[in-house]
């Protein structure tokens, strides 16, 4: 996939108070690094909000599934970032983000010796 993606998600979930919001979402990743890869996504979300203003700095966690269609391969996530958010009406808003990705295979791996007879 390369080490840059752009993408597009959304997340639904729970205020708990102005600071904490638990929820789950889904996206679909553009890789256009080298060459481009297609990739959607279903997770887990757990966001900070730095200040309770309706614009802030925001700190996330992230666990999900990714799967990649340009390779077909399935993965497990796992990612933190940085952002700002700003926040819309009835409750709405709107999120820019940076952050580190780990992606680990899903699935089993078998290795296969054969010995000459």
């Amino acid at each position: 996939m390369g080490l840059l993606w752009n993408g597009v998600e959304t997340s639904q979930g729970y205020m708990f108070n102005d600071r904490f919001y638990p929820g789950g979402g889904a996206g679909m990743i553009i890789g256009a690094v080298g060459k481009v890869a297609f990739a959607g996504r279903v997770f887990a979300d757990v966001q900070s909000y730095w200040f309770p203003h309706k614009s802030t700095l925001t700190s996330g966690v992230r666990v999900g599934f990714l799967r990649n269609f340009s390779g077909e391969t399935d993965n497990l996530e796992a990612d933190i970032s940085v952002g700002w958010s700003w926040g819309l009406t009835s409750g709405r808003g709107l999120s820019v983000n940076a952050g580190l990705c780990a992606v680990f295979p899903a699935g089993i791996s078998y290795v296969a010796i054969n010995y000459p007879m």
